[in-house]
């Protein structure tokens, strides 16, 4: 009978296991998987990568075995982003940081990096699931803006709860110019509302 339920166990952990492969190689994001090797040990190293980290990066699976995410860094890449990706390895927190990466052909795209650390059984922490959401387009929208709108973009997403008059007093500025720079903004970046702006700054813009 125990060997029985033993196999059972190993039978349904399988089928676990490859469901769960089954919707990471299918994620719209790049999945990376890490062990949890120290840096001063050449790690972390890649042990996973899914199907859209080859089609976004143009590096294949093989070669991105045994790898360190390094690969994907180049001369734009912000010194601040890697020193918080290292800190966040050494305390085995949560990371999340928006930086530069690049692909095989060393064409620059933005991403926003979540990195959160994977426990087993014990709570130790085994490896890093490494998700990565390409943010090139929002971006570059971005950089449309004018120094003045792009002030105005910080200070809505900075103060959800107030009113348009007490954000335009903040800025030194009437409502009625306010509500012009807001107009040109939502068109700019494709959106409609202040909700709506709200809700774009939460994921793109860091305050």
């Amino acid at each position: 009978i125990g060997t029985i339920q033993d196999i059972t166990q190993t039978y349904e952990l399988q089928n676990q296991l490859r469901l769960l492969e089954a919707c990471i190689s299918q994620a719209d994001d790049v999945v990376i998987i890490t062990d949890v090797r120290a840096k001063t040990d050449g790690g972390p190293r890649i042990v996973y990568v899914n199907d859209i980290f080859t089609a976004k990066t143009g590096y294949s699976k093989e070669f991105a075995m045994g790898k360190t995410m390094d690969i994907l860094y180049g001369p734009s890449t912000q010194e601040s982003a890697i020193d918080k990706i290292n800190k966040g390895l050494i305390s085995k927190k949560s990371i999340r940081v928006e930086m530069v990466n690049y692909s095989a052909d060393k064409s620059e795209f933005w991403i926003d990096l979540n990195m959160s650390p994977i426990q087993d059984g014990n709570g130790n922490v085994t490896h890093w699931l490494c998700l990565q959401r390409d943010i090139s387009d929002q971006k570059t929208t971005l950089d449309a803006l004018t120094e003045k709108e792009f002030s105005v973009v910080k200070a809505v997403a900075s103060n959800s709860e107030i009113t348009l008059k007490e954000i335009a007093d903040k800025l030194h500025i009437s409502e009625h110019t306010l509500r012009n720079h807001l107009a040109s903004i939502y068109e700019k970046l494709g959106l409609r509302s202040r909700l709506e702006l709200y809700i774009f700054c939460s994921k793109f813009l860091k305050n």
